[in-house]
């Protein structure tokens, strides 16, 4: 059975990340521009009205109010304090990427494809304020992944189903033309790694709260 710490594994490979970064410069330089401007003639956002509701399940701020709400309805109504530990080690999970991202989108500066179709600009500008320039990292895809990723480690039958929902999500983004397809890839992969180091440095500074969460013994 495909767990996330088999995920990981695979993705740390050393032949599988030179690959998955030869990839990721192959549509970078060559593919991103042409996807962008095919899906924006398309016009999917009117066409296709389904997708924007598909993509706000990777709007961050939701998670961010949302599951502290629902730990505590756990604690207090339900009176579940294994559903309450684990949703509040789920928002870990996701804040711990979606901070990353929120940063690196400032530092890096990458235009979004509408400045592309506005005024050809592409490419990456350093520091940079504006939201047009904040196209990588992808914060939906970010806020999905760690989402759908953190619920895998902590319900990992379901990781299909997870996974599922993610890679759904992640192509809104480019069939709506927020993100180039580099943006969305890179952005699961560094979400990936990113949980991978969150897991590591529970496990070593509080495995037994870390092993009682994943193992459903809180009582």
């Amino acid at each position: 059975m495909l767990t996330f710490n088999k995920l990981l594994k695979f993705m740390l490979k050393p032949v599988v990340m030179l690959f998955f970064v030869f990839i990721a410069g192959l549509i970078y330089f060559f593919a991103d521009k042409k996807i962008a401007l095919f899906f924006y003639k398309l016009n999917l956002s009117q066409n296709f009205p389904l997708l924007e509701w598909i993509t706000i399940l990777g709007n961050g701020k939701i998670y961010l109010v949302l599951l502290p709400l629902i730990a505590l309805v756990f604690k207090y109504i339900f009176r579940n304090s294994a559903a309450y530990i684990r949703t509040w080690m789920l928002w870990l999970m996701f804040l711990f990427p979606y901070s990353i991202t929120i940063i690196s989108k400032h530092l890096l500066g990458r235009a979004r494809p509408i400045v592309l179709f506005d005024s050809n600009i592409f490419g990456f500008f350093g520091y940079n304020n504006t939201q047009n320039f904040h196209s990588f990292p992808s914060g939906h895809t970010t806020a999905i992944a760690s989402i759908t990723l953190g619920l895998a480690i902590l319900f990992p039958r379901c990781i299909y189903w997870f996974l599922s929902i993610c890679f759904l999500v992640m192509a809104s983004r480019v069939l709506l033309t927020c993100h180039y397809l580099s943006d969305v890839m890179v952005s699961f992969y560094l979400v990936a790694l990113e949980l991978g180091l969150f897991t590591y440095i529970m496990r070593r500074k509080f495995l037994n709260i870390y092993e009682l969460i994943l193992n459903e013994k809180v009582k």
